[in-house]
């Protein structure tokens, strides 16, 4: 073996040993990690289906279902308790091993290197956006199924690759644009297998789609799904949100606060992977055309298109930043290994770096151990204890899970831009007199204020806060 070949298994076993680190905290972080206000309300749509309710018709929603089906078993145990919530994390913890995977395994394909370790280990450091990543999220699901197509697409395996993109699609809609970026390749390097392709992704669609038919509904899943979003998201123009934004010093991504180290090596990644994922799609090659440029297409997108830039849309971007700063590394490994001091050198800087990983790693993820979940969820708990099942709750955060909604839409903020709709929501109040409904839970961002001012003045004239504190509403004597 030469000396470079040896230098540079040290590098891929210390990598390898550094990332397993780097799993066992996503796990770790993923089971005390507080949640966010949007996972509770996937899991409610999930819950709700289980229930017997129907997506769109019976409650409000502008996902597709795929990412509820996908969640369905976590309340096979512990229904009504948080058991399904925390199984959820556990779930999302596999999502997110399985994208380290796929970087690496793509990787590998391209460029024929064990340095595939390196795009798992950079997407299992990046410190933006990784509380997504362990977030109960669809995108991290609809990633995964995109990079899948992506695979079987390079393998030529045009059917399959079809109907992982058909499944991304059920997933998450917006992963759209880069499915026809696929597509659009395809019918102009390898027209002849277009017809496979078509074929695989209509399988999983069509299925939907037969559905949608079936209900008798269809112009209002068509609504849902397709208008719905690009209404809603006409809030962008009353709360704007830069592309830059979760750039900026941040303590929840960073750790800490002000220009720190993490934010330093975050910024010089994502630097150094788009810049050569730009370098690899310049270079006008038949193979790098199509990685290069769902990469490239995905960063054009969230800065120049997505209204609403929030951090969970970095997602896909990060595994390409991963992918394409291990790529990075390795055209700079190659060019030092050429010659014994070079790869001694490179060996000396690389391991260094690994090294620094580490420590940022360090530095950004301690915190964070202290802001867990135990508060929140012993609320739930106490929801749970307090409320009889069968009471309706407003459920304005979605969290509560269990308990019939009184109205059809919940789990949103949809107060803030049903002005924008075009086929408007029934009346709030008339639902909560119809219903008899006693209670609201509007959570920690007392999602109440988010309301219509009618909406909140009624609330106002008939509800109080409970005596567990502010989260929990119900109607006054």
């Amino acid at each position: 073996m030469s000396l470079s070949k040896f230098l540079q298994t040290i590098l891929i076993i210390t990598a390898g040993v550094i990332f397993i680190f780097f799993v066992s905290w996503h796990w770790k972080l993923g089971l005390i990690r507080y949640f966010d206000v949007d996972e509770f309300a996937h899991l409610h749509w999930t819950s709700h289906m289980l229930m017997g309710n129907r997506p769109y018709i019976d409650f409000l929603s502008f996902f597709p279902p795929g990412f509820w089906i996908f969640l369905s078993p976590v309340f096979v145990k512990g229904w009504g308790t948080v058991q399904p919530i925390l199984s959820a994390r556990i779930l999302m913890f596999f999502i997110f091993l399985g994208n380290a995977a796929a970087a690496g395994v793509l990787f590998y394909i391209l460029r024929k290197n064990s340095f595939a370790i390196f795009p798992a280990l950079l997407f299992a450091f990046l410190p933006l956006p990784m509380d997504k990543i362990i977030e109960i999220r669809p995108d991290n699901l609809a990633t995964l199924l995109l990079l899948a197509g992506l695979i079987l697409q390079v393998q030529r395996r045009a059917l399959w690759s079809g109907v992982c993109y058909g499944l991304s699609l059920l997933v998450l809609t917006k992963i759209a644009p880069t499915v026809i970026f696929a597509f659009l390749v395809l019918f102009f390097l390898e027209r002849r297998r277009v017809p496979s392709f078509l074929l695989g992704l209509a399988l999983p669609l069509s299925v939907f789609g037969v559905w949608a038919i079936s209900t008798g509904h269809f112009s209002t899943i068509w609504y849902s799904l397709v208008n719905l979003p690009l209404e809603a998201n006409k809030l962008a123009n009353i709360f704007f949100m830069g592309p830059d934004l979760f750039f900026y010093p941040n303590n929840i991504y960073y750790g800490q606060g002000g220009v720190n180290t993490g934010l330093i090596v975050n910024h010089a990644l994502w630097l150094f992977g788009i810049g050569i994922g730009a370098y690899r799609l310049l270079q006008f090659s038949r193979e790098e055309l199509l990685p290069a440029g769902i990469f490239i297409l995905n960063v054009a997108l969230y800065v120049l298109y997505i209204p609403l830039k929030h951090a969970q849309y970095l997602i896909p971007i990060a595994l390409f930043v991963a992918l394409y700063g291990a790529d990075g590394l390795l055209l700079i490994w190659k060019k030092l290994s050429r010659h014994p001091l070079g790869a001694v050198s490179g060996f000396a800087l690389f391991l260094m770096g690994l090294i620094g990983l580490y420590q940022t790693f360090l530095l950004v993820n301690k915190p964070k151990l202290s802001w867990t979940n135990v508060e929140m969820l012993s609320n739930l708990e106490k929801v749970w204890q307090t409320v009889p099942k069968n009471e309706y709750i407003l459920d304005l955060d979605g969290s509560t899970l269990y308990y019939p909604d009184p109205y059809y839409a919940c789990c949103l903020p949809f107060g803030q831009w049903q002005g924008f709709l075009s086929q408007p929501l029934p009346s709030l109040s008339k639902a909560l007199e119809t219903t008899k409904t006693k209670y609201i839970f509007q959570g920690s961002l007392k999602r109440v204020t988010t309301l219509q001012p009618t909406d909140q003045a009624y609330i106002t004239d008939h509800y109080t806060i409970s005596s567990m504190g502010g989260e929990l509403l119900w109607m006054s004597p």
